[in-house]
């Protein structure tokens, strides 16, 4: 599932995911998840769990049912903490399990099934001491040693009475994730992950570590009234000190002005101030606050993924394209919106692919170098049209306009 999402700094969890998944079918004879498309089944790979095994092997203990379970689950911190733990569980589940039969000498089936499930056991050990020899085989010593020019930005804090701001604090760092991307030889660490820390009481070591970063942008928004108050903090995942901090009272008309501030002077104290001019100046494409602050809530509420949220969502991103219709941002938003719905959503998918790409098509009319867009035709080249060279065609032209645009490498 992390892969499914983008997710670029993954580990031997996720092996141990495909691991459960051969072992899941080696007992029940079908795959833990399965559609009729790729585009079905990672939709339920995300979003569904799996079936319990013992639907389709009765003969299959709890222990062992509850033991695969554990290594598919959709958090990689759910799962065993390595694959060894994970083999040596399965082991002693299906040992117990032969343990606790009584030996009838009429249960030929069960005789015949506990050698036979002995034998999937032992080919998953095998298949995991592979995994872990592969692993350190293939992985050099500077997997987890970050650039200098580095840095991954947390979601900002919402301080705001009632927390009614998370969104403008998530979509300020999403517009700053954005913009840093665009910076030549300034590594970005995927919004998917960064954002996987929310609201997590993780030592920024630790962090860097995973993300393999070397700085990380923390921060907070408080808004009361017409009044914004942005704090931002730049700190060394090596030891944990400050390099850069500072703190931003504007009006909540000037989010496009602090967004560029807080952008420019990440950096400056990241790689000096001579690539500040490599930045592509305004991060945004609107000149309406209200525009975007309801651009900003849709993106929000469109990454729940529930029905009604995607709905919501929808709906906000009309409500800014009806305030600018020139907003190529809130067009991509919307096209992005529709998308979701198709997938997660009980509805006809084909009419509503459809609208999204009416969607990205004013988009990129509009801005015909936006790779939020760029992407979003890209996709629909493969889930609407099924024109996989076309697809493959239009990504390769993404990734070349935006190398650092981690979405282009799902």
């Amino acid at each position: 599932p992390e892969q499914a999402a983008g997710e670029r700094a993954v580990d031997a969890r996720s092996d141990q995911y495909a691991l459960g998944a051969m072992t899941y079918e080696m007992l029940t004879g079908e795959p833990p998840h399965s559609g009729a498309t790729a585009t079905v089944i990672i939709a339920r790979l995300m979003t569904e769990a799996p079936r319990s095994m013992r639907s389709a092997r009765p003969a299959l203990s709890d222990a062992t049912d509850t033991t695969v379970l554990r290594a598919l689950a959709k958090s990689p911190g759910d799962r065993f903490t390595t694959c060894g733990d994970f083999s040596r569980a399965l082991t002693e589940s299906t040992t117990s399990a032969t343990r606790a039969a009584a030996p009838a000498p009429t249960a030929v089936l069960q005789q015949r099934r506990s050698p036979r499930i002995a034998m999937i056991v032992a080919a998953a050990v095998t298949i995991a001491a592979l995994l872990f020899v592969w692993r350190r085989a293939n992985t050099g010593p500077s997997t987890n040693i970050a650039t200098v020019a580095s840095v991954a930005v947390l979601p900002f804090t919402d301080l705001s009475p009632g927390r009614a701001n998370d969104y403008l604090g998530d979509g300020i760092a999403e517009t700053v994730t954005s913009a840093l991307g665009r910076v030549p030889g300034l590594q970005v660490a995927a919004r998917t992950s960064a954002f996987s820390f929310r609201a997590q009481n993780v030592d920024v070591r630790e962090i860097g570590t995973k993300l393999g970063v070397a700085t990380v942008l923390t921060g907070s928004v408080q808004r009361a009234g017409d009044k914004l108050r942005i704090t931002a903090q730049l700190v060394k995942t090596s030891d944990g000190v400050s390099e850069w901090s500072d703190t931003f009272d504007r009006s909540a008309a000037d989010i496009f002005a602090v967004q560029d501030e807080v952008t420019r002077a990440v950096i400056a104290a990241l790689k000096g101030k001579v690539l500040a001019a490599n930045t592509s100046g305004s991060v945004t494409a609107t000149s309406d606050p209200q525009a975007y602050d309801l651009y900003l809530q849709g993106r929000f509420f469109q990454t729940k993924r529930t029905t009604g949220d995607v709905i919501r969502a929808i709906g906000l991103f009309k409500q800014a394209i009806a305030r600018d219709s020139t907003f190529a941002q809130a067009w991509a938003g919307l096209a992005d919106a529709y998308i979701v719905q198709a997938f997660y959503s009980n509805v006809s998918a084909v009419p509503t692919l459809t609208a999204s790409r009416e969607a990205v098509d004013r988009a990129l009319a509009i801005a015909p170098a936006l790779v939020e867009a760029q992407v979003t035709r890209a996709y629909l080249f493969w889930a609407l049209d099924w024109n996989w060279p076309a697809a493959d065609k239009a990504f390769q032209q993404v990734l070349a306009l935006g190398p650092n645009y981690s979405i282009a490498h799902k």
